[in-house]
């Protein structure tokens, strides 16, 4: 036992409990480099909410329930902009950005399911995609991918123009609740059963962020929409509310600096240093 003293620097307890702080705080900083956090949590449908969308500017969210009320919100305050009124929603097919295509599926089918691609304005068909039982789809922003859920727990990306699958993610969960794509088409994200959701590097399928269900409080996670400018994402929970996040990561490199948990880390970083020189001084004087 004594040996095994020997080998092992002396530090003191000051050192030790700086050195736990350290590691807390660094903890905390690789969490939020690519993180998301709630700002606000959003109630006042009196039933489901199953729509929800950013404006233009990304300056409020509009949200529908399954009564046709509509309800506009401000996405920095969330409170609640002009009064709430009734509209008619008309179901169609999911619509490419440019409204010239659109996707279909049949969800009640078991098993190996086709998604097709077909023309908004001739009615033809352009692609067949063949898919598992399909959960969710939707277009890329350019409208030149797809990404389809499944309920194999995949979420696959295809290029529209040849019908191939240009990208697989794996695991996600025993199924694909959700998937979508941010403003600019570099991010994908995927909800699945248990309201877990997870970030990909669309391009490389990287996986960026991963967040369970239980960070937001138990906030059911039914699907994710990005805003244009990609600061702020809206969460759909089952039931009358949903929840508003703001991203947290900078995007790029040197954006680090303007997180605190950048800051806490390395002031820990600068005291432990400190500590760990006055125990090697304090250790050389006796010897």
């Amino acid at each position: 036992m004594a040996s095994i003293r020997k080998l092992l620097p002396r530090f003191s307890l000051r050192t030790l409990v700086i050195f736990l702080l350290l590691v807390t705080a660094g903890v905390g900083l690789w969490w939020h480099w690519e993180a998301w956090h709630l700002v606000h949590r959003l109630r006042g449908h009196k039933a489901r909410v199953f729509r929800i969308r950013f404006s233009a500017d990304g300056g409020e969210v509009v949200s529908f329930d399954e009564d046709g009320e509509m309800r506009r919100w401000n996405t920095e305050s969330g409170r609640p902009v002009g009064a709430p009124h009734t509209v008619t929603l008309r179901y169609s097919g999911i619509l490419s950005p440019d409204g010239s295509l659109k996707l279909e599926w049949d969800d009640s089918v078991v098993g190996p399911t086709p998604v097709r691609i077909r023309d908004v304005g001739s009615g033809n068909l352009v692609r067949t995609l063949k898919e598992d039982h399909i959960m969710h789809a939707c277009f890329s922003p350019d409208g030149k991918r797809v990404a389809v859920g499944s309920a194999d727990g995949c979420v696959r990306v295809w290029n529209v123009a040849t019908g191939r699958c240009v990208l697989a993610l794996e695991d996600v969960g025993d199924y694909v609740e959700s998937v979508s794509f941010s403003s600019d088409g570099s991010r994908l994200a995927a909800t699945d059963n248990d309201g877990d959701w997870r970030i990909w590097d669309a391009a490389s399928g990287d996986l960026l962020c991963t967040l369970p269900s239980g960070v937001w409080s138990g906030f059911g996670i039914d699907s994710i929409s990005f805003s244009p400018d990609h600061r702020h994402a809206v969460l759909l929970g089952f039931g009358d509310g949903f929840g508003i996040l703001r991203r947290r990561r900078p995007e790029w490199w040197w954006g680090v600096f303007w997180l605190r948990e950048f800051w806490l880390t390395a002031a820990f970083a600068a005291i432990f240093v400190w500590s760990v020189v006055r125990d090697r001084r304090a250790l050389a004087r006796t010897g």
